[in-house]
Parts: C-alpha cells; structure tokens; sequence
C-alpha cells in the first residue's frame, strides 16, 4: 500500500510538470485553394491570427503548399 508520503510526492512532480506540458507549440500546414477553380495559390501570403493578433505570416511555394510551426 502506498505511503502517504510517496502519494505527496507523486502529487507534487505532477503539479510541477503541468507548466511544461501546456507549453507546447503547434504547426499548421496546408495549401490554399482558389475557391471557384479549386487552383492551389501559388506565393499566396497567408497571415495566422491568434484572436484579432497576427501570430506569423508565411507565403505559400511554388507548388502552393505552406508550413509555418512555433505556434502557441
């Protein structure tokens, strides 16, 4: 049976991890179409916003694919 001090313990390196895990970034990639043709958009200027704030700003390659990481 666990002690009560092994339980704190475990408790207390949880806490101390949770900052860590919620402080991942992410990364969105895609390609953008024309809406009627369906056409990828080549060196399309693609703007990612956070709320009504510009996080980063990427334009599409010449095959109108875009990536764009270190999101938070």
């Amino acid at each position: 049976m666990p002690s009560l001090k092994n339980n704190i313990l475990l408790y207390l390196l949880l806490f101390v991890s949770m900052p860590a895990i919620a402080q991942k970034t992410g990364k969105i990639y895609g390609q953008p179409a024309d809406t009627v043709t369906r056409q990828t958009l080549k060196d399309a200027y693609i703007t990612i916003l956070k709320g009504t704030n510009v996080q980063k700003s990427v334009f599409s390659n010449a095959s109108g694919g875009f990536s764009c990481g270190n999101l938070a």
